[in-house]
């Protein structure tokens, strides 16, 4: 059971410029399983990516 409350910090938090934090917040997400986080994630991962800055990219 997850506290739904820290989805918009952590849904904000994957703009940071820092991109530790960008990491953590979208595995914080993930694995909370924060409800209508999916899409903030895609945009996310999306904006970062084109730009080069996901720091997730091609790690497993």
């Amino acid at each position: 059971m997850t506290d739904p409350r820290c989805g918009p910090a952590l849904i904000g938090l994957l703009y940071n410029d820092d991109p530790t934090v960008r990491e953590w917040a979208a595995v914080a997400l993930a694995n909370l399983e924060i409800d209508g986080a999916i899409e903030p994630l895609r945009r996310a991962y999306r904006g970062q990516d084109t730009a080069g800055l996901w720091p997730c990219r091609g790690r497993r």
